[in-house]
């Protein structure tokens, strides 16, 4: 199996809870409008400068995230047409390096509770057309319908946001063919080479989400029952 082209696969992620006990990451792929293009690489500084940014956004009241959540990190790795790590991926933690907070302080939710968003290509016909990030502690109450209350809108936006900036990151990269952009990309199979297309949608829905691993590290207490047997 195989890409029809190599990319950089960017993702940030950070910690859940009190101390930080359980983990969160996102990621997306950046590759050139051309396939065979070598896709750029970002140098040390331009990717202090992303998290620096990431940071900045991350407090912003449109992200309707809870600040038990942190923002700690952001990660760059060279992937080749085969889906092999090429080089050592780059690493940045922020600053300080307990984490960035999320900016909101009310609606808790267990962990594995998220907000899907949707990445599309704005096509529906074939492969490489649907992506989903997973954002983690959502701020937002659902009702009796099992539906958000209110408007996701803001949120939404930050997000689409938030993707804008890494593009206009990585329009600066070196090493490669630049500007990238956000990718859905599929591998084929056998010997034939996958699909991939630039992602031209950003959406949410208004149903939250679960994301199963983020419980795999929690410690759960059981109590039996002492009414029977």
């Amino acid at each position: 199996m195989a890409y029809d082209r190599s990319y950089t696969y960017l993702t940030w992620g950070g910690g859940l809870g009190a101390g930080s006990q359980e983990i969160w990451q996102n990621g997306v792929k950046l590759a050139a409008p051309t396939a065979g293009d070598t896709p750029a690489f970002p140098t040390l500084t331009q990717m202090q400068a992303l998290i620096a940014a990431m940071q900045a956004k991350w407090v912003s009241t449109s992200n309707q995230t809870m600040n038990w959540c942190t923002l700690k990190w952001v990660k760059a790795s060279k992937i080749s047409k085969d889906g092999v790590l090429l080089g050592q991926p780059m690493l940045v933690p922020t600053i300080p390096a307990s984490g960035q907070a999320g900016p909101q302080t009310t609606i808790s939710h267990p962990f594995q509770i998220s907000y899907v968003m949707t990445l599309w290509s704005g096509q529906t016909y074939g492969k490489a057309n649907y992506g989903r990030c997973y954002l983690p502690a959502p701020a937002f109450a659902s009702g009796s319908d099992g539906q958000i209350q209110g408007s996701t809108q803001s949120h939404i936006d930050w997000f689409g946001s938030w993707l804008k900036g890494i593009e206009s990151s990585a329009a600066t990269w070196v090493g490669g063919t630049a500007p990238l952009f956000i990718h859905i990309m599929h591998n084929g199979k056998d010997q034939i080479e996958g699909t991939s297309r630039r992602v031209t949608v950003v959406r949410g829905g208004s149903v939250l989400d679960t994301q199963r691993r983020r419980r795999n590290k929690l410690r759960e207490a059981y109590v039996g029952a002492a009414t029977y047997p």
